[in-house]
């Protein structure tokens, strides 16, 4: 599995990619309607998954010292808000379950707040609790 983020900051009266990780996936064409302006930015995730079996993963955002405003979750039947994540939260955590081979999910963030890169970790595999 692989992990790709690209984020967006509004110049201009509207969000323009700004920054992204490398890799082969392209950015997203279409981001959600959200209201924006000069304090928000859009952090847009892509999980892909490789060859093989399909596979579980977990995606933490931390976003402090701002504030997370909401998020979409493209492919609810996959993914899976496990922690966080609400209205004015700095953490959300999601689920990926059973991911098929070549198949991709995609999670986006609107985030409000003093600008500092977000931190974006990927584990595969389930989480243990406990």
């Amino acid at each position: 599995m692989r992990l790709q983020w690209f984020e967006y900051l509004y110049q201009g009266g509207s969000m323009k990619l700004h920054t992204n990780s490398s890799g082969p996936i392209m950015p997203p064409a279409n981001l959600p309607a959200w209201k924006i302006d000069e304090e928000t930015r859009i952090l847009a995730v892509v999980v892909r998954a490789d060859e093989g079996k399909r596979k579980d993963a977990t995606v933490t955002f931390e976003v402090s010292p701002a504030l997370i405003k909401g998020w979409v979750i493209y492919q609810m039947e996959t993914v899976r808000l496990t922690s966080g994540g609400m209205m004015n939260e700095r953490h959300a955590e999601f689920s990926i379950n059973q991911l098929s081979a070549n198949k991709q999910v995609r999670i986006d963030l609107l985030i409000r707040g003093p600008y500092r890169e977000a931190t974006v970790q990927f584990t595969e595999g389930k989480k243990k609790v406990g």
